[in-house]
């Protein structure tokens, strides 16, 4: 169906960082169509920082912990608007809840094989039938003060020199490459390709990055940006590097929507629907001979979600067999290094 003029659109993201970038493309895809609309997303509290001072988007907090007298303050909020459409990426009631003309529908099944982002984007064309861009412009915008402070950062701490991120966080423990591997590939792409290496962790990682500095043969080449930068920083931050390595965590989908190149280290999760998507990522992965989840994948064969591994089965070696010569090589040879 053909729906213009549209004038106000609102999105209904997910709650953790990581799945709300997965879900940008969508929003890319409506203010290419429709630059002259008004977008409100609504995602989780802690992905606020990353539209600060944006003036594409109208954020909109949903905690899902919020008391009941707070939600429907939400709900009053949201419904001050009429919306010509409502894209709800969550499976919630908000848009019966609210007024608007055309809304995606509550029921959206999942596709065997098919990347979250791609089915984000399936979800919106079911009342969206423009032809989607290849490469809209990105929502995220760094204000100028912000690019400037990370520029000064790097050039006082990197002496501005190239450098790698390597970002060896991730929400779930389970999802961690072991960090003295880490600390072993940081010097690696110092020793051999002379670059420096910038550690970027969550707020709650902060000794997780101290103690892959005190493993390196050569912490002096890198640093860590706990309690430098915010979110919105850190994303100049990436656009800068000349690659990102990361666990499979919302830093790497950060990475793959801003098209740096991304290497990411997947254990018990399918690359198949979350792998590095932008320009240069690749997936590594090396389960085939981890039992675990072998015994996984064959109880959840008829299940309806089959995005991940199941994660009651703890005894997964499937990370460990990554090994650092695995990521090293490509590193190597997947993204264009120039030594100083």
């Amino acid at each position: 169906m053909q729906i213009h003029p549209i004038k106000n659109i609102l999105v209904i993201s997910l709650t953790s960082l990581g799945d709300v970038i997965l879900t940008l493309p969508v929003v890319d895809a409506l203010h290419h169509g429709c630059p002259q609309a008004n977008i409100t997303l609504v995602a989780g509290p802690k992905s606020a920082p990353l539209f600060r001072e944006n003036p594409l988007i109208t954020f909109v907090a949903c905690n899902k912990r919020a008391s009941l007298k707070e939600k429907i303050r939400f709900i009053r909020r949201l419904r001050e608007t009429s919306y010509d459409l409502v894209a709800d990426l969550r499976n919630s009631a908000i848009p019966f809840l609210v007024r608007t003309k055309f809304r995606t529908p509550i029921h959206w099944k999942r596709f065997t094989g098919v990347h979250i982002k791609d089915t984000h984007l399936l979800r919106l064309q079911t009342i969206w039938k423009e032809p989607l861009p290849k490469n809209p412009p990105k929502i995220l915008m760094v204000p100028e003060k912000d690019r400037e402070y990370v520029r000064n950062l790097m050039k006082d701490k990197m002496d501005g020199a190239p450098y790698v991120v390597l970002c060896p966080g991730a929400a779930d423990p389970f999802k961690r490459w072991p960090v003295e591997r880490f600390a072993a590939l940081a010097d690696r792409i110092i020793d051999e390709k002379k670059f420096r290496v910038v550690l970027s962790v969550g707020p709650d990682e902060t000794a997780l990055a101290q103690g892959i500095l005190k493993m390196m043969k050569h912490p002096q080449s890198a640093m860590t940006l706990a309690g430098q930068t915010d979110f919105l920083q850190t994303v100049q931050v990436f656009l800068e590097s000349r690659f990102v390595v990361a666990n499979d965590s919302g830093p790497m989908h950060l990475a793959s929507y801003l098209d740096v190149p991304a290497i990411g280290i997947f254990g018990y999760s399918d690359p198949a629907y979350a792998r590095p998507w932008g320009r240069g990522g690749v997936a590594i992965r090396k389960n085939e001979n981890c039992e675990a989840c072998r015994k996984d994948a064959e109880r959840l064969s008829a299940a309806r979600d089959k995005r991940h591994i199941a994660k009651d089965g703890r005894e997964h070696t499937c990370l460990q067999a990554v090994e650092v010569e695995n990521v090293w090589r490509e590193c190597r040879d997947r993204v264009s290094i120039h030594a100083l």
